[in-house]
């Protein structure tokens, strides 16, 4: 259990990290 759960934690980083990469990439503000 705790494998999977420390699987999905790292997907949902590495996903937030691409969403925040283009953003930044658009540069919003």
């Amino acid at each position: 259990a705790l494998g999977r759960n420390a699987q999905i934690a790292k997907d949902i980083i590495s996903l937030v990290d691409r969403v925040e990469r283009k953003l930044n990439g658009r540069v919003i503000g």
